[in-house]
């Protein structure tokens, strides 16, 4: 793989599932509005800014951690092996 990101990579193995969640909810929100429901259809703007959100803060919470431990990997390596 030529440069790819780990963001990039992850998002093209999530396709399918998000895909079918899009599919789920377009149906499940059309049922609503065909019986009568609007009002309880899904909000998409505000559901993606949810979880753009939420991926956001998650992905934060991984770089610290990551980040927290990286001195402890280096340290680690340049530590004498004994035997």
């Amino acid at each position: 793989m030529e440069n790819a990101s780990p963001a990039k990579d992850a998002k093209e193995s999530l396709e399918l599932e998000i895909l079918l969640v899009r599919e789920f909810i377009d149906g499940a929100d059309q049922t609503l509005i065909e019986d009568g429901h609007s009002e309880l259809a899904t909000n998409l703007d505000g559901l993606r800014k949810a979880v753009s959100e939420r991926a956001l803060t998650k992905a934060g919470y991984i770089v610290a951690l990551a980040r927290s431990r990286m001195p402890i990997a280096l340290a680690r390596q340049r530590l004498p092996v004994q035997n």
